[in-house]
C-alpha cells in the first residue's frame, strides 16, 4: 500500500513540476526564447551530421569490404569453370563393351581361319 502512495505522490510531483517549468518558459523574454530555439536547432543539426558521418568512416566500411572480398573469393573458388566434364558416367561399362567387341573380333577371325583351312584342305 505504501508503494501506491509513493507512485501517486511521484505523479503529482511530476504534474506540478511540469506546470511550473512551462509557466517559467512562457515568462521568458523573447530574446532568450530565440536563443534557446537556435541552440536546440544547432544541437539537432549536429546530431544529424554525426549520424551521417558514421557511414563515412573507414571503421564502418572495413568489415563490409572484408566480407565482400571473402564472399567474392568463395564464389570464384566454388563456381570456377575449370571443372572437367566426364565423357562417360561409368568407365566400367565402356571397358566391358570394348572387351566384348574384342572377343567378337577374335571369334570372327577364328571362323575366317577355319573356313580358309577347310578350303585349303578340300
Amino acid at each position: 500500500m505504501s508503494n501506491d502512495n509513493t507512485e501517486g505522490s511521484d505523479a503529482d510531483f511530476e504534474k506540478r513540476a511540469q506546470k511550473v517549468l512551462r509557466a517559467g518558459a512562457n515568462d521568458l523574454p523573447p530574446e532568450v526564447n530565440e536563443r534557446l530555439v537556435a541552440m536546440r536547432r544547432g544541437a539537432v543539426q549536429e546530431l544529424e551530421a554525426r549520424s551521417s558521418q558514421r557511414w563515412q568512416t573507414r571503421w564502418f566500411w572495413a568489415p563490409v569490404g572484408v566480407t565482400a572480398a571473402v564472399a567474392l573469393a568463395l564464389g570464384l573458388f566454388l563456381f570456377s569453370g575449370d571443372t572437367p566434364i566426364p565423357m562417360f558416367d561409368d568407365l566400367d561399362e565402356v571397358q566391358f563393351a570394348a572387351t566384348r567387341d574384342m572377343e567378337m573380333l577374335e571369334e570372327l577371325e577364328f571362323l575366317a581361319w577355319m573356313e580358309e583351312e577347310a578350303r585349303n584342305a578340300g
